[in-house]
């Protein structure tokens, strides 16, 4: 969602509780998490269905 300094606020994709994380606690690249997102989301512009 949003970051502050060292910071992160997260949640689940489809919606549910925030929570906080330092950066190094994260592992994920943030391209190992867009990639699937944003292919998901091209998928569903092509079929017409609704995020």
């Amino acid at each position: 969602m949003a970051h502050d300094g060292a910071r992160y606020y997260l949640r689940p994709r489809k919606g549910g509780i925030e929570w906080t994380a330092r950066r190094e606690d994260l592992s994920a690249a943030l391209s190992d998490v867009l990639r699937p997102a944003v292919a998901a989301l091209n998928a569903d512009s092509r079929t017409g269905a609704a995020p």
